[in-house]
């Protein structure tokens, strides 16, 4: 028997062994397992300013990338967003030399709504700055230990992270804030997430914060007035529907009620809140956190930046889903490699000054959780292990990144020793897996069943992604078989 070696999204659609449906709650699976996210760091590491991140942090950190994979999904397949930017097909009718006609497709309607994320992404990092400058009114200790217990919305903190995955970045503009002695609060964030979908949900007392970001955008077109509308500050009626403010601006000669939309809302030109005060609340305070922004260069410079970081990261997001190790019979096994390799890759850079070294996707998992740690931690943590401060930059081209990767591969196997690359699969990583167990217990090589181990792999992958499948099939879980 061998094992099949694919990406794990890819082998979901394979043919697999039919199960028997969950029928009751004890027979139901739960995966990640709970206890994945009960792992503490030591006695002695909870004090140690060089703690790498524990088991529970990088699980969670994976619940969290899910989240967000599907948050941007729902954004793109949001029809009420598309009416909320003004996106939709345009048709054209053709007419044949016989009279017939035929109404075309349009090819750049998907294109067009692949506008929706940025703009999002625009409006989170709006949100991100007012909730920084409002953590900044925090002067006392107490105020930050009270902070702690309170999470931002959902996209907020998602340039929060992307602002700690740039930790020469992060360490530049927020090293004499609170924010910079802030660690990511994993355990809340884990609290607040539904991994049966990966929906998100703060608690009922944090009262505090503002709606969710996509619930605003998916109504904002029902706040837009249409058919004669007078609007606020201009002698101007309009007998046309308000297009969408998420449109690009337009030059006219005198402002009128698109133009207090249109030009409006981007990270380097707002309207005047004045103008916008009789406007329904979801549109005037917007319209106040983009006019602080675009009036402030140094404000609009950072937004601007803060953008782009998190856009970048959505190709790691991706292969995050792509290998889903969240939904691994190995994930405890696949993490605790991965924070391993961190530590080794680490040492790595201490002992070779000067040169670029590149992770692989485990290793940079947890190297991302580490910098979520806080600007302080981190910046503490790993000058202790390396000697220095690291940056990471994830903005390098392919070129030298590819450069880096076999330079790195080739120091591994010099200083570190065995292969540098993984393959991170499910059946890889069961395989490694199941062969660490059969070595802890003492068995020599003649002694290994290896048919038995491969036969053991296959069971536990194919039933897993027979529970995954069903999931996202939306079909009765599998129960469990005997011996899994």
């Amino acid at each position: 028997m061998t094992l099949s070696c694919r990406t794990t999204n890819e082998a979901l659609h394979s043919r697999a062994e039919a199960y028997k449906p969950a029928k009751y709650a004890s027979e139901t699976p739960v995966i990640p397992a709970p206890e994945i996210f009960q792992h503490e760091p030591t006695a002695a590491d909870k004090d140690s300013t060089s703690r790498l991140p524990t088991v529970s942090e990088c699980a969670i950190h994976l619940e969290l990338l899910e989240v967000f994979f599907v948050l941007r999904e729902r954004i793109l397949r949001s029809e009420e967003i598309d009416k909320s930017m003004g996106i939709a097909p345009k048709r054209e009718t053709k007419t044949g030399h016989k009279g017939d006609t035929k109404i075309l497709k349009d090819t750049t309607f998907e294109t067009r709504r692949k506008q929706k994320w940025p703009k999002y992404v625009e409006f989170a990092v709006a949100r991100f700055l007012n909730w920084r400058s409002e953590l900044k009114k925090m002067a006392r200790p107490e105020d930050i230990s009270s902070f702690r217990y309170k999470l931002p919305s959902l996209d907020v903190l998602m340039v929060w992270h992307s602002f700690l995955l740039n930790p020469l970045f992060f360490n530049k503009h927020c090293r004499t804030e609170l924010i910079y002695d802030l660690p990511f609060p994993w355990q809340r964030i884990h609290e607040c997430i539904n991994n049966s979908d990966w929906s998100f949900q703060l608690p009922a007392d944090d009262t505090t914060q503002t709606s969710p970001l996509f619930d605003v955008l998916s109504t904002w077109e029902s706040h837009i007035p249409s058919e004669s509308s007078h609007v606020p500050s201009t002698t101007t009626t309009i007998t046309a529907p308000l297009p969408s403010f998420f449109s690009k601006p337009t030059v006219t000669p005198k402002p009128t009620a698109p133009s207090l939309l249109l030009p409006a809302f981007t990270l380097s030109s707002s309207p005047d809140p004045s103008t916008t005060t009789s406007l329904p609340t979801n549109i005037s305070c917007h319209a106040s956190l983009f006019h602080i922004i675009s009036t402030s260069p140094s404000l609009s410079t950072l937004a601007t930046a803060l953008h782009a970081a998190v856009i970048r990261q959505t190709s790691f997001i991706d292969k995050m889903n792509s290998h889903l190790w969240i939904r691994s019979p190995s994930l405890e096994s696949t993490l605790t490699h991965a924070i391993s390799r961190y530590s080794n890759f680490l040492l790595l850079m201490r002992r070779n000054k000067g040169k670029m070294l590149v992770p692989t996707v485990d290793i940079d998992l947890a190297w991302h959780t580490h910098q979520c740690s806080g600007g302080r931690n981190y910046a503490t943590g790993v000058k202790e292990r390396v000697g220095r401060f690291v940056n990471h930059d994830d903005d390098l081209e392919k070129g030298v990144l590819s450069d880096g990767a076999a330079e790195t591969r080739r120091l591994w196997r010099l200083q570190v020793g065995g292969e540098y690359k993984r393959c991170g699969c499910w059946d890889c990583e069961g395989m490694l897996e199941e062969m660490e167990r059969v070595v802890k217990e003492g068995r020599e090589e003649g002694e290994v069943d290896m048919d038995g181990v491969v036969k053991r792999v296959e069971e536990s992958v194919g039933y897993y992604r027979a529970v995954e499948a069903a999931r996202r099939g939306k079909r009765a879980l599998p129960a469990k078989p005997n011996g899994l």
